[in-house]
């Protein structure tokens, strides 16, 4: 079975058992940060006309949780539990929906969307066909059937260099090399754990 026709099973079978709910964890934290914000923007209408401390835009006017992350974790409870790369899921239509009277993921009819307005691939695409080989799910020997955007072929390009200058210049492997850029090669806390920034003194 092919890439496409795999997607196209996925897609079919979480159609039919949509709704999926959301997990207590994932509901609990969502639900948590927006009564944060709820209680900041009333104390902000009841003392505006005393101090415009509880009316400050950068408590007010970001959202509550990072609506991206949200989705992410919606989207890889799914993923887990039917055996395929999250970044699978990101190419099919869905709605992610949390608040008082709803809780769920649900998948609906609709095109798998693998490339973008000037039939280029989509970025999830990519990452999404190279987490399949990867997973043993898409046979290596099948292609990416989408042609990488120039923006696309530029950025891997240039990444590719520097990991190979790093590689070569510290005389380790590409996977070496990767962990150094991502800095996995270093055995230290984050940098605001136990020191003396406002965010170690919250720890």
């Amino acid at each position: 079975m092919i890439w496409f026709e795999k997607m196209n099973l996925l897609h079919k079978t979480l159609i039919e058992k949509s709704p999926l709910r959301i997990n207590d964890e994932l509901y609990n934290a969502v639900m948590f940060f927006r009564k944060a914000r709820h209680e900041v923007v009333m104390m902000g209408g009841n003392t505006a006309h005393i101090s415009p401390f509880w009316s400050d835009a950068e408590l007010i006017l970001p959202p509550p949780n990072n609506p991206s992350l949200v989705m992410y974790l919606a989207l890889k409870e799914v993923a887990e539990s039917h055996g395929v790369p999250v970044s699978w899921l990101y190419l099919l239509p869905y709605t992610v929906s949390i608040d008082s009277a709803v809780r769920q993921v649900m998948f609906k009819e609709g095109v798998i969307s693998y490339t973008d307005l000037e039939g280029y691939a989509r970025h999830e695409s990519v990452i999404a066909h190279h987490e399949g080989v990867k997973a043993g799910l898409i046979d290596e020997d099948e292609p990416l059937p989408f042609a990488l955007s120039p923006f696309a072929e530029e950025y891997s390009g240039t990444v590719n260099e520097v990991v190979q200058e790093i590689s070569k210049q510290y005389g380790v492997t590409k996977d070496e090399a990767k962990n150094i850029l991502q800095g996995k090669h270093i055995d230290a806390p984050f940098p605001y754990e136990n020191d003396d920034s406002l965010w170690g003194m919250l720890e």
